[in-house]
This record gives structure tokens, sequence and C-alpha cells, in this order.
């Protein structure tokens, strides 16, 4: 009779399972910047390219390029920036 060791991919260092907020915060910002006064933040997740102006989620996009240009556009359309 044999004894096979199980071990799970989902610990941390201490050897507990990770809480959703250490999962939420495992996507890595790539671009953060103040445009026309407002924090535009983007965010590599699993999906893709999660942009956020000043705390609030506009929308996941497939490129950071895509993310950064409507950043712009939706700051300009508001009249924040020219």
């Amino acid at each position: 009779m044999s004894v096979k060791k199980f071990f799970c991919i989902n610990t941390t260092k201490e050897g507990g399972m990770k809480t959703f907020r250490q999962l939420r915060e495992s996507s890595k910002p790539v671009f953060k910047k103040k445009m026309g006064g407002y924090p535009v933040v983007i965010t590599k997740t699993s999906k893709g390219f999660e942009l956020t102006i000043d705390g609030d989620k506009v929308d996941t996009f497939k490129s950071q390029k895509e993310a950064e240009s409507t950043a712009k556009q939706v700051l300009k359309d508001l009249g924040k920036i020219k």
C-alpha cells in the first residue's frame, strides 16, 4: 500500500489557500498615468486589457494600444482634455 502526496497549486508561501483579494490583485498594471487630471490605469488580466478611469472600469480590450486610444477619446468627449 503506497501513500500518494497531493498538492494544491492555489497556495501561498504560508501554505494556505489564496483569498479572493489575492487572486484579484494578481493583475498587473501596464499603464498608469494622469490624463487631464484624472488617473488612467490599464491592467493586464486573463481576459485582456482592462481600462479604468478615475477608479471606474470602462471596458476590457484586446490590446493595450486600443485601451490607451479609448481613454484619450473618452476624456476628449467629456471635455476633460483637448
